[in-house]
């Protein structure tokens, strides 16, 4: 079979950014999955950008043995947000997204998106966003989310997008880059602030594949991100559960003190 490749940044129609820093348990999982979605889409080009942060593990050797055609850059760590907003200085193409190293999509993610995309007016800008299926440290399914209807009010208070479930237009996120003094907030207030800007579209059978193990760096990221403990009574959490599935035995171990989230 022959091996996939990744089309260089200037010829492509999405580019894909993924983040690494000793990120050598997870990756090859990662841009399987990645590659095998790519697989299913035809006359779409995709490239792949790893920003590695000086890895002291074997990140590094596995990328480029795994995905030689992926383009890999290493530069000092200077904070998530700034390296995205390096990563996304260096995009080409029409559209971009955000793939955590920890993470993985379903093998027809960019075929249900592409499906889309392809019918839409280019001359506008778009935000396309599914549904997260969370995994744990075997990828096995625990539950998943619809994508909700977005309301930007929720959005402020709770993530309706997870940033890496999305396909942006490349020049809103040229023109809004992360906020640097936000911390591990600075994606969930970026999506707020780009609401007014884009228009949201709803994908639910493309499916992004959020790692819920303790040692995967995105969890841990996105658990120390709240600036605050929101009830699960609140209007917004609420909302949001209504397009969980699994929500009774999920209630039934918070009640028990246990979690999905170990």
């Amino acid at each position: 079979m022959k091996e996939f490749s990744f089309f260089d940044l200037k010829e492509s129609d999405l580019t894909i950014i993924t983040l690494t820093y000793n990120s050598s348990e997870y990756i090859r999982r990662c841009i399987d999955s990645i590659k095998l979605s790519c697989c299913r889409v035809s006359s779409v080009k995709i490239s792949h950008l790893v920003v590695d942060g000086f890895s002291k593990d074997s990140t590094i050797e596995i990328v480029q043995k795994v995905s030689p055609s992926t383009l890999v850059l290493s530069r000092k760590p200077s904070g998530i947000y700034e390296a995205l907003n390096y990563a996304v200085s260096l995009v080409k193409s029409p559209y971009v997204m955000y793939i955590h190293s920890d993470d993985e999509i379903d093998e027809y993610f960019f075929v249900t998106m592409f499906q889309v995309i392809l019918k839409l007016n280019h001359h506008e800008n778009h935000t396309l966003y599914g549904t997260v299926d969370f995994i744990n440290e075997k990828s096995d399914i625990l539950f998943s989310r619809k994508p909700p209807f977005f309301i930007p009010a929720v959005q402020k208070e709770v993530p309706i997008i997870f940033h890496p479930n999305a396909i942006y237009s490349t020049a809103l996120e040229k023109t809004y880059p992360f906020n640097l003094n936000s911390g591990l907030v600075a994606d969930q207030e970026h999506i707020s602030e780009i609401a007014s800007k884009t228009k949201f579209i709803r994908v639910p059978d493309a499916k992004y594949r959020f790692r819920m193990s303790t040692a995967s760096s995105t969890m841990r990221n996105f658990q120390s991100s709240e600036k605050k403990k929101i009830s699960i009574f609140s209007l917004p959490r609420i909302y949001i559960r209504l397009f969980e599935t699994k929500l009774l035995e999920r209630f039934i171990m918070k009640l028990k003190n246990q979690s999905y989230w170990r």
